[in-house]
């Protein structure tokens, strides 16, 4: 049992960072699929919208993923100060 795979329980990520992190690698997955897809001998022109578009979906949610890292140093902060 890793620390960052699915069955991991922290009681400090009161932001479900864990789980977001699960997700954000699932996510990195397929697109690497598709982009090998695109970059592939057969030259898929539909995976490379595919794969933008995924990696905008990977861009935002990493964007949520380090709110959620700020916040937890925020109570960190608060809780030693």
């Amino acid at each position: 049992m890793g620390m960052f795979d699915e069955t991991y329980h922290n009681f400090n990520d009161t932001y479900g960072i864990n789980k977001d992190w699960v997700e954000f690698k699932k996510m990195c997955g397929v697109f690497e699929v598709e982009l090998a897809k695109f970059l592939g001998h057969k030259k898929n022109k539909k995976a490379g919208i595919r794969a933008r578009k995924k990696l905008f979906e990977i861009r935002k949610f990493s964007k949520a993923i380090g709110g959620k890292i700020l916040q937890t140093r925020q109570d960190y902060d608060s809780d030693y100060s």
